[in-house]
Parts: structure tokens; sequence; C-alpha cells
């Protein structure tokens, strides 16, 4: 039977510790696994993608309501 009061035990039985090891272990899985590393690049560079897509995409749209805000002001009668 285990000592659940030896303080080596209640550490590794602790959430800090599962969670470590966990995470250790998915690092690790990400590391050393080419498919999932090329998984992994193809997801971030079609992100990159999209947001740059996205940032074009709202660049122009400032510029359309900046050009009619323009035009707007050019238009109105002058009144003096």
């Amino acid at each position: 039977m285990l000592n659940t009061d030896s303080p080596i035990m209640r550490t590794m039985t602790s959430n800090h510790f599962l969670a470590g090891l966990a995470v250790g272990a998915i690092a690790t899985l990400v590391l050393t696994n080419p498919t999932i590393q090329r998984a992994l690049f193809r997801t971030a560079a079609k992100t990159t993608s999209m947001l740059k897509a996205g940032m074009a995409e709202a660049q122009e749209r400032f510029h359309d309501a900046e050009a009619e805000v323009e035009m707007e002001a050019g238009e109105k009668p002058e009144t003096a």
C-alpha cells in the first residue's frame, strides 16, 4: 500500500504535477512528430494568410469610407 503521508507521494499526485506531466507529454509529442509539426505550421500559415487578407479588406473599407467623407464634404454647397 502507498504511503500518502510522504511528501513525495503528495507532490506526485497533486494537480500541478499532473498538469506539468501532461504539458510535457504534449510538448514532446509536438517536438518529435513531423506530421503534427507540419499540421501546426500549415494551420499557422493559413491563419496568418487570413489575417493579412482581413487587414487588407479593412484598409480598403477604411479608404472607401474616407473617400466618401471627402466627397460629401466637397459636394456641400457653401453658405456665406
